[in-house]
């Protein structure tokens, strides 16, 4: 569609991803269920943050930015992803990194080893510290005196998700190849970027799909007021207004009440059933809590398509490990 052609593009990743036909778990659930499988977008660069990547670090190209600034948890598989697409860019990465109070939770993971290794410049912050996430990187980015290019939490502003409008016409091209009609699209939520394109992609694109998104933290409403803030900056962007009724951001609480991060044992067990049963892996912060929650409260239908938003580093850390 007109509204986001001709929009400055990196390409980094490995496009277009799979759509995989689950049989084992499609038979457990009495179910049709089919992975779109976007943690094979890359290597190092494997999830789906890179896709929102592609075009924010082509904005700061545009912005003759010369380093580039993002923030998260300690376990980030958006910071690993900015670190790396940042080097393939040409920018040097800065990355302002939240530490749990989890007890006990080891620092040491895959992620920030990946980050280290790319030669990224790291800070860490405390979780009340990184409520004022946004200063802390204006006031970091002003004391380094380069032209920084901040890319918010998650990538999710209005112009990382379109990323996610992109993904959405490819899962419904390739649909109408192989003559699959889907009654929604399921996907784990947390920071509400790729959920925004997905959403403002069936508008864009015409496809009438519900879009399911699992909170991995936080009540639904929470997120049902990031995606209306990230779509009306979207909106105001390319001057355009998109009737995008309440019904239709359909956010579900994947996280009863357990912190981000804090993955608890059926979580775990499932992680374990899914590489045993279906050789797919999930990981232990996104996929896996919202497949739990989706095998528990499935939406009406018969046919879903769950979207794997990568991750698989996280399962790299010396806590993780005693899990195996």
């Amino acid at each position: 569609m007109r509204i986001i052609e001709n929009i400055p593009r990196i390409r980094l990743a490995h496009l277009p991803t799979p759509l995989e036909f689950c049989p084992g778990l499609s038979r457990r659930l009495d179910k049709n269920i089919y992975f779109k499988r976007d943690d094979l977008t890359g290597s190092v660069l494997s999830g789906n943050k890179v896709r929102k990547l592609e075009y924010l670090l082509a904005d700061a190209r545009l912005k003759r930015a010369t380093a580039v600034m993002t923030c998260g948890a300690t376990t980030s598989n958006h910071a690993r992803a900015t670190a790396i697409a940042a080097r393939r860019a040409g920018f040097k990465p800065y990355l302002l990194l939240r530490r749990y109070e989890i007890p006990d939770k080891d620092y040491a993971n895959a992620n920030i080893y990946l980050e280290r290794l790319a030669g990224a410049e790291i800070r860490f912050c405390s979780a009340q510290e990184y409520d004022y996430r946004e200063k802390l990187m204006e006031e970091w980015a002003k004391a380094l005196g380069e032209n920084i290019y901040i890319i918010p939490e998650g990538g999710s502003n209005e112009t990382g998700i379109i990323g996610y409008i992109d993904a959405l016409r490819e899962i419904k091209e390739e649909c109408e190849r192989i003559s699959l009609e889907p009654d929604g699209i399921i996907v784990a939520v947390g920071s509400g970027g790729t959920y925004s394109g997905l959403l403002l992609g069936s508008v864009i694109y015409d496809w009438k799909i519900p879009v399911y998104g699992y909170s991995v933290y936080d009540v639904p409403e929470h997120f049902v007021n990031e995606v209306r803030r990230i779509i009306t900056l979207f909106e105001a962007r390319f001057g355009q207004t998109f009737d995008i009724q309440q019904n239709q951001i359909r956010i579900v609480d994947a996280a009863y009440g357990n912190p981000y991060g804090a993955t608890t044992d059926s979580e775990w067990r499932l992680i374990r059933e899914f590489a045993e049963s279906y050789g797919i892996i999930l990981d232990p912060v996104y996929t896996a809590r919202a497949m739990h929650c989706f095998i528990n409260n499935m939406p009406e239908g018969k046919t879903f398509i769950f979207l794997h938003t990568g991750g698989i580093f996280g399962l790299f850390s010396p806590n993780t490990l005693k899990k195996a």
